[in-house]
């Protein structure tokens, strides 16, 4: 009798362990988000003031760096915050719930943002002049996808999905 309850107390410890393990990786999940978001926010800040007749060259090297740090930010807060439950091992209904509201509305601001890297990191130099134009629609992606990711990070760890869905 006591190796039974030994063991279920041994089973109980390391399901306690999993929890305080995935925990842990949620939250440091969440601080590289803010910080990818952070470097994203300064570079974006860079372009917004952009001048066409600026030497081309300088803003083709300067929009490279840009679109790495981009799809960088982007791929961590869609694969990352998602990833459990998209490889299915997500076992808690309260995160399936929160993937099943915010997965829509983010998937769609990583497909703008992916958009925006493919025209300007490959050939940066030919598109230039349409750049403000599309800095300021990126510029409107990105606070829309601010918005969802705080309703997100707020959701997992408050544990209760926000009030307002982002549709």
């Amino acid at each position: 009798m006591s190796t039974q309850r030994r063991t279920g107390s041994d089973s109980s410890a390391s399901a306690q362990m999993a929890g305080q393990d995935r925990r842990q990786r949620l939250q440091h999940t969440l601080d590289e988000l803010a910080l990818e978001r952070q470097q994203v926010l300064v570079d974006y800040r860079e372009f917004a003031d952009i001048d066409s007749s600026q030497d081309k060259g300088q803003i083709a090297e300067r929009l490279r760096h840009f679109c790495q740090d981009l799809i960088d930010y982007a791929a961590l807060g869609h694969f990352e915050l998602f990833e459990r439950v998209i490889d299915g091992t997500e076992r808690r209904q309260e995160i399936k719930d929160i993937a099943e509201k915010f997965y829509g509305p983010l998937a769609r601001t990583t497909e703008a943002i992916v958009a925006f890297n493919d025209k300007y990191d490959g050939d940066a130099q030919a598109n230039v002049a349409q750049l403000a134009e599309d800095i300021d629609q990126l510029g409107q992606v990105l606070a829309e996808r601010i918005d969802i990711e705080d309703d997100i990070i707020k959701s997992f760890t408050q544990g209760a999905a926000p009030v307002k869905p982002n549709a």
